[in-house]
């Protein structure tokens, strides 16, 4: 571990920050920190910002909030991703509706994302691009992404 920027991370579920609070003790991380409230985050300085597989445990309505805060930021890059819904039937043979785990409120197809990000973004000048993430089975990935650049 050599890594001396600083690196911030959030959650409302106290058991998270217990964990991070262990994580930062373990690895004599001194630039962890972890917040339970956005509030409490003060930094000026421009940050990446990380939503791997994060918007789809919230409700839609939740994880626009969250995307719009971030966007708020002073940011260079945001990177989202979250399940491609349209690579499920490789996953489900019953029901290719079902959803990958059982606390996903929602898992969207690449337009569903992409009119999300649309909706969040609004009319600026950010640099917006989308990847699909993984193998890929007749044209589609498990995973799907988008990096936002401020310019």
């Amino acid at each position: 571990y050599n890594y001396s920027h600083p690196y911030f991370a959030t959650d409302t579920d106290k058991s998270v920050g217990d964990y991070a609070a262990l994580l930062k003790e373990r690895m004599e991380a001194d630039n962890l920190y972890f917040f339970s409230d956005w509030a409490d985050y003060e930094y000026k300085n421009p940050v990446n910002i990380i939503l791997t597989e994060v918007i789809e445990h919230n409700t839609p309505e939740a994880a626009e909030a969250l995307v719009k805060h971030c966007l708020s930021l002073n940011f260079h890059k945001m990177i989202i991703t979250t399940p491609n819904s349209l690579f499920n039937k490789y996953y489900f043979d019953e029901d290719p509706e079902s959803l990958r785990h059982e606390d996903h409120h929602f898992e969207w197809t690449p337009q569903e994302f992409q009119d999300f990000i649309r909706h969040c973004v609004g009319d600026t000048s950010l640099e917006v691009t989308y990847y699909g993430i993984g193998d890929r089975i007749n044209g589609e990935t498990p995973t799907q992404a988008v990096v936002i650049t401020r310019k």
